[in-house]
């Protein structure tokens, strides 16, 4: 399972339109199958295997 450390610091990494396929890689490869932004207050929420999320 992933940590929300290892997200920030894929967002920190990646977190740009440039590199946005990459981003969703990585994202993948940490297990991360879901994950949803919100404009109104500019959060996510990253949903993996078991529905668990951060």
């Amino acid at each position: 399972m992933f940590t929300i450390e290892q997200i920030n610091t894929i967002h920190e990494k990646l977190g740009n339109m440039k590199d946005f396929s990459s981003y969703v890689t990585a994202l993948k490869s940490l297990g991360v199958e879901k994950y949803d932004s919100y404009l109104t207050d500019g959060h996510s929420q990253y949903f993996g295997g078991r529905g668990i999320s951060y």
